[in-house]
């Protein structure tokens, strides 16, 4: 949700709403006519955190945008949480420069190493890009982890998604 009401840091006009994770328990009396639910923030970031997903052990798998002891790309990568929102921890990606956003991070089921994600472009945040199958027994502040199941696509660049490898 954007409901925290904060900017992103690189953006001067203030036009970029960050987005961060919420929580949405029931009402406490179970009914929810009578009693609001409660609404519990989860992330604590100064930008945005989002596409969140379950990973298998429960915890909150999601893309986290920080600028921590790095420059404008490699900022975008996978980190997962606690539901209460404890314990964040980098699953993959934080030093990587490209693909420079990874968005839409799931955990494969049955696998507690193997996790697919889309490969995007730093900007537009739009979802496109190229489908990463990530294997984390590997070293995960590397690219020796991804293999692309969409093989001709690679973002190279930090504005597009039509970098294309091998000549294809």
């Amino acid at each position: 949700s954007t409901r925290c009401e904060q900017g992103v840091l690189c953006d001067q006009g203030d036009s970029l709403a960050v987005n961060v994770l919420y929580r949405l328990n029931p009402a406490p009396s179970g009914n929810a006519e009578t009693d609001r639910p409660q609404l519990q923030r989860l992330s604590q970031g100064a930008l945005s955190e989002s596409t969140p997903s379950v990973a298998n052990d429960g915890r909150i798998l999601y893309t986290r945008w920080e600028y921590v002891d790095k420059g404008q790309l490699g900022i975008k990568c996978l980190w997962a949480m606690r539901p209460d929102g404890s314990g964040s921890k980098e699953i993959y990606g934080n030093d990587i420069q490209f693909p420079p956003t990874m968005l839409h991070g799931r955990q494969i089921p049955g696998h507690s190493n193997l996790f697919v994600m889309l490969g995007t472009p730093h900007y537009p945040q739009s979802g496109i890009g190229t489908v990463i199958l990530a294997d984390l027994t590997r070293d995960i502040r590397t690219r020796d982890p991804m293999n692309y199941i969409t093989p001709n696509v690679d973002i190279r660049q930090e504005p597009g998604w039509n970098q294309l490898r091998d000549g294809k």
